[in-house]
């Protein structure tokens, strides 16, 4: 069996301390699916709390000579005599309309191919990012994602994506004849791909996203797709995150997008949700109340760098746009692990707002000062956080629908596209489906990769196959 790990909602009387998962409503559930499982457990009428054997950020360890790493962190390590020969990470997912919607593809549905909508007589590998690491190989129409590998910030990870891909290699007998990677520069996973001396193509992020959801559903058909995460290396240099696309596997038109908002401090914003907070706020012409926000912060420094354009980047990532707010409304102002403020934001969010914040679609552009503005007033009257929360998320849900209704009367297009990382957000992506099934859309969603950066990597494979037309 599969046997993923399945985050499900604690139930109020669970007696699971709050230790466990600090802040979340949800914890992560596992069955047994060994025979060691079955004998270790069997005559346990308790719940038992585990976590992998590894360093954070790092592959999972799997041999006994290992261990030693992991001196000092962990109690005890259970170990066993039988060998492991290939590293594979438990699958992750959540429940979703009654089927599973995958958060971490690996143990137990890799390596099942996935079959697709195009056809390639060369192998393509398509090397993922460099966080949620997977990659791809596509030949003829199967395509052929790896186990979770990781984030590709350390040697480790490094030395577990080669060792994953000789294996695959070996055990499908074919080798990769040219090499689909993202556009972002300083990527690891970039410099990766120039190292095979096969030719190499790159990919814009969010694209890759969009491309991905296509080939999944096994569909080229165009549709409106709404590619929301973190971050990704734009076309025009600045980070993307909040992009919305028209098209299908051959041609992607960026027909939407955030306005563009300064990020100061690039990657220390992300564990810094509260710098992107104090810009925000500023951007929204609401700088006379930051000192009074961001209390005991460092506004100052914040403002010098935004002003001047020092290490500060023009941002229309929807996910930054989500860790501000849960900054703004001192939700999580610091994240100790990836996405912690947007998902904080996620579940605090309570009670049944009837109208959402006001926003402008211009000419492309979701402006959102109008947000920025309606959060800070119903702050000012004593709004709980919870309450703002919800009607913020149903604000983007809003947003979803209307641009998607617009689309639909300008091209007669009825098939709307949820991806990226922004879509693991359950409450978010609930409420954009309510909506558009109200209205008649057919909506398409990943349900055999995952949303996040874990499935951008058979996106790249498929474009590949239109460069190896040309």
């Amino acid at each position: 069996p599969s046997a993923p790990i399945v985050l499900l909602k604690k139930r109020k009387s669970s007696n699971i301390p709050d230790a466990v998962a600090p802040g979340l409503k949800v914890l992560g559930f596992m069955l047994p699916y060994t025979p060691v499982h079955h004998l270790l457990l069997s005559e346990i009428d308790f719940p038992l709390v585990m976590t992998s054997a590894n360093i954070s950020e790092e592959p999972i360890i799997f041999r006994d000579e290992e261990i030693e790493r992991l001196t000092g962190i962990f109690d005890y390590i259970l170990t066993h005599n039988r060998k492991i020969y290939i590293r594979a990470d438990d699958s992750v997912g959540s429940v979703f309309k009654g089927e599973f919607y995958p958060i971490r593809r690996s143990r137990g549905y890799v390596p099942d191919p996935i079959e697709v909508p195009l056809y390639s007589d060369r192998v393509i590998l398509g090397v993922g990012g460099d966080l949620k690491n997977t990659f791809c190989l596509l030949k003829g129409n199967y395509a052929i994602m790896s186990q979770y590998i990781g984030d590709m910030e350390n040697i480790e990870t490094e030395e577990a994506f080669f060792t994953a891909l000789e294996h695959f290699k070996r055990i499908y007998s074919i080798e990769p004849e040219m090499v689909v990677c993202d556009m972002h520069p300083r990527y690891m996973t970039t410099g990766i791909a120039e190292r095979f001396n096969l030719p190499v193509y790159r990919v814009q992020h969010h694209r890759a996203h969009m491309l991905s959801l296509l080939m999944e559903n096994n569909t080229n058909e165009k549709i409106i797709c709404f590619a929301f995460d973190g971050t990704g290396y734009g076309e025009d240099g600045n980070v993307w995150g909040g992009e919305v696309f028209v098209g299908d596997l051959r041609e992607q038109n960026r027909i939407y997008h955030l306005e563009y908002v300064p990020l100061p401090g690039g990657d220390a914003a992300i564990i810094r949700p509260w710098m992107y907070g104090i810009s925000l706020l500023e951007f929204s012409n609401l700088g006379s109340l930051v000192r009074k926000i961001f209390k005991g912060h460092n506004v100052d420094i914040v403002r010098m760098m935004i002003e001047n354009s020092i290490n500060t980047v023009p941002c229309s990532s929807m996910g930054r746009l989500f860790d501000g707010v849960s900054a703004i409304l001192n939700v999580s102002r610091e994240s100790s692990y990836e996405g912690e403020s947007a998902i904080l934001l996620e579940q605090v969010a309570e009670g049944n707002p009837r109208v959402p914040y006001p926003f402008v679609l211009k000419d492309g552009i979701i402006e959102i000062r109008d947000i920025i503005s309606g959060i800070v007033r119903d702050m000012e009257k004593g709004l709980p956080p919870g309450e703002i929360s919800m009607k913020f998320h149903m604000t983007v849900a809003e947003i979803i629908l209307r641009i998607s209704r617009e689309v639909r009367e300008k091209y007669g297009i009825n098939r709307v596209g949820l991806t990226g990382g922004v879509f693991q957000n359950m409450l978010l992506l609930e409420k954009t489906v309510e909506h558009l099934n109200k209205e008649g859309f057919e909506i398409l969603l990943h349900r055999k990769v995952p949303t996040n950066d874990g499935g951008i990597a058979l996106g790249q494979v498929a474009f590949g196959v239109f460069l190896e037309e040309a």
